[in-house]
């Protein structure tokens, strides 16, 4: 990966790349000197999928409870990328790849608000990368196999009139995933399945608009387009039990063993569950033995209510010392 010039964890990923307008945008291109072609760049980073706002569904972005009219021709798939944390590859490279793209950054901002491209989420630092749906349709994008495409492409029954109104004139683009064989993924009902948690290669290309307003403070809003998507490792399996294994199961499945952190023994359960809840220990008055107006009663009362509660305790110890030693024999914590 690291013999990419655009791979954003290369140090020197920074000085190969300029920022260029092209058609009015502010857009990074490869570096090729003032007088050499102009590439739009396609830099590269790879990370984990985030299940913060996952926008995979058909629809993606659109909502029509909010400005419908504005919001269709906006719409968007789009995901966050974060730190593969424990990927004994990867994990390294995430930190300086956005070192990388705050120097991008800095290299054209002009305010101190760098928006939408790295955002602070529970997890730390995300990659926002965004997948616009729509594609006007011209003389010279002319396809039958995006026209077939886009007629296939189902929404649900709040979105499909606003859908249909915009597949007159747009096509719906491809999302662009491909598996780790080089496949591409054509379902789009499984791409949060696919996506969510898994490790990820993303192509991507960048712009930059500066924002002003009469009632907000300007600032520098940063636009990752996704070009393509890799899975390099499928998200994690989660394991649900026996529970749920059957629709309508005619016997109740055998439990599970599953033993909490920090209690690893039934006699340390015992223990746990005494110093949690203590167990009422019963005032035994051997026979001839009066009690006095106060409620207590005489000392070979107290002796034998206190013998009781040594028993209680001798009887915890021991099923701590049984419990060692059966818990090698235990299943782990799945």
């Amino acid at each position: 990966m690291h013999a990419d010039p655009l791979y954003t964890a290369r140090k020197d990923f920074s000085a190969g790349v300029v920022w260029k307008k092209i058609r009015g945008v502010d857009t990074l291109v490869v570096n090729n000197g003032a007088d050499g072609p102009v590439d739009i760049a396609h830099p590269v980073l790879v990370g984990r999928v985030s299940d913060d706002r996952p926008w995979l569904e058909p629809h993606g972005s659109f909502n029509p409870k909010y400005d419908p009219e504005k919001a269709i021709k906006q719409a968007k798939l789009a995901i966050t990328v974060v730190s593969p944390i424990g990927d004994p590859d990867f994990e390294v490279d995430f930190t300086p790849s956005i070192n990388s793209l705050i120097n991008v950054q800095k290299a054209i901002a002009t305010s101190n608000m760098h928006q939408h491209l790295l955002i602070s989420i529970g997890e730390g630092t995300g990659i926002r990368l965004n997948f616009p749906i729509w594609e006007k349709k011209t003389e010279q994008n002319k396809d039958g196999g995006a026209e077939r495409f886009t007629k296939s492409y189902a929404v649900n029954d709040e979105c499909e009139p606003w859908f249909t109104t915009m597949k007159e004139k747009h096509y719906i683009k491809q999302f662009p995933l491909y598996d780790s064989k080089d496949d591409l993924i054509q379902d789009i009902s499984v791409l949060e399945d696919k996506l969510v948690g898994a490790l990820v290669e993303v192509t991507f290309s960048l712009k930059h608009y500066y924002i002003t307003s009469k009632t907000d403070k300007p600032n520098d809003t940063f636009t990752a387009i996704i070009e393509n998507i890799t899975i390099l490792k499928p998200p994690p399996t989660v394991s649900h039990g026996p529970y749920r294994s059957l629709l309508s199961p005619k016997k109740k499945p055998a439990r599970r063993i599953q033993t909490p952190l920090g209690i690893s023994t039934r006699g340390k359960q015992i223990n746990a569950a005494k110093s949690f809840i203590p167990v009422p220990q019963p005032i035994f008055t051997p026979k001839g033995t009066a009690i006095n107006p106060s409620g207590s009663a005489s000392s070979t009362a107290s002796s034998s209510s206190s013998h009781t509660l040594d028993d209680s305790q001798q009887e915890g110890d021991e099923n701590d010392d049984e419990g060692r030693q059966q818990s090698p024999k235990r299943p782990r914590l799945v």
